[in-house]
């Protein structure tokens, strides 16, 4: 299984809270690290330990940090998304889990992506 379907796997599982993870790069492929979703109201936010970002933006940090939007959250980055993934300098990715409860297809993406970010490609 892909990364990318792993991430939305686990952000269906985590309805109707936002999941959260991290895409890193591990024996020449991407893996997605799924992580608790600490926020204080993980139905409208998330929050992950500080471990998890460790040296985001850098060769050793992950590549991308994915979150999830549950409906009827709208299907775009927040004003908070967007101030956090500039200050952490590295790609985030938004998968939506509509109103049935499954991921679609496409993930948006916020920030340079970079090479092999939500592909298995090394």
């Amino acid at each position: 299984m892909s990364a990318e379907m792993e991430a939305k796997r686990h952000m269906e599982a985590a309805a109707p809270l936002e999941g959260c993870g991290v895409l890193v790069r591990g024996r020449g492929a991407l893996r997605f690290q799924c992580w608790p979703n600490l926020a204080a109201e993980p139905r409208h936010g998330f929050a992950m330990d500080a471990r998890a970002t460790l040296h985001a933006g850098t060769p050793d940090g992950p590549v991308a940090v994915l979150h999830s939007h549950v409906h009827p959250a709208p299907r775009q980055f927040s004003q908070a998304d967007i101030k956090a993934q500039q200050a952490m300098g590295c790609p985030w990715g938004l998968i939506y889990i509509g109103e049935d409860g499954r991921a679609e297809e496409r993930v948006l993406w916020l920030g340079r992506k970079r090479k092999g970010a939500g592909d298995d490609s090394a």
